[in-house]
């Protein structure tokens, strides 16, 4: 009787892992999946899902032409060829990335944002987190987040000026440590790489950054600055930070 027990109780515990599984996998999987909810608009580059009867139904041609606008942007910048049209959700609402709300992410293998009443992200940090990817998934994040922000302004306000409002305690934020702890300063940490990374491209032009993401790791990134922009790093730490508060 005793065998009998453990073993119903085995099968129900496989069963209710499996169960768990499925959840797990469809809840993941779900906005992709309910097409009676979504209209798609392809365009050139990509096959853009919209919620019926939502906000970017209604800016749906400007969406589509301004995405046709970043990726030609981006692409060129790498000069990076992308032939397969790269799937973007827009939703209305309830977009959530590791159980907390946000404005949007990207994955391997698809771009999601908010396009609600409140907030309509039609930016394009999460296209660039998406290239950026391909172009270099060995990236320190504090490049790849940073370059994500370049020409970006949110409220009228760019980066520079949201980065100069810790100018009289940006020594507690040596680059060094940016770019290894990034995560840990929070969205200081996010204007800061910003600024740095505009900072670069602004200065030294595109063609010079391109050059450095594309080879940059955790690793080399101290050297490969000095043989991309022929300075150290503690030498463009310090023109980036002499510009930003002097």
């Amino acid at each position: 009787m005793k065998n009998i027990s453990l073993k119903r109780y085995s099968v129900l515990a496989v069963f209710f892992i499996f169960v768990i599984f499925c959840f797990v996998i469809f809840g993941i999987k779900s906005h992709r999946k309910t097409a009676k909810y979504w209209n798609v608009k392809p365009t050139k580059h990509f096959l853009i899902y919209y919620e019926k009867n939502s906000p970017a139904e209604e800016d749906i041609r400007y969406l589509a032409k301004v995405l046709e606008e970043y990726f030609q942007e981006s692409t060129q910048m790498f000069n990076i060829k992308i032939t397969k049209k790269i799937p973007y959700y827009f939703h209305g609402g309830g977009l959530y990335a590791s159980n907390s709300p946000v404005w949007g992410y990207a994955t391997s293998k698809d771009i999601h944002a908010l396009y609600s009443e409140d907030k309509k992200d039609s930016s394009p940090h999460e296209l660039r987190h998406f290239i950026h990817h391909l172009v270099n998934h060995r990236a320190p994040y504090f490049f790849n987040e940073g370059a994500c922000g370049f020409g970006i302004q949110i409220g009228g306000q760019g980066f520079h000026s949201r980065a100069r409002e810790v100018c009289a305690d940006l020594f507690k934020y040596p680059l060094l440590e940016l770019v290894k702890e990034f995560k840990k300063y929070g969205r200081l940490g996010d204007y800061l790489a910003y600024s740095f990374n505009s900072f670069l491209i602004e200065q030294y032009g595109k063609e010079k950054f391109a050059k450095f993401y594309q080879k940059v790791t955790q690793d080399n990134w101290q050297e490969l600055m000095r043989q991309v922009y022929g300075l150290s790093f503690s030498e463009i730490e310090t023109k980036w930070k002499g510009f930003l508060c002097n």
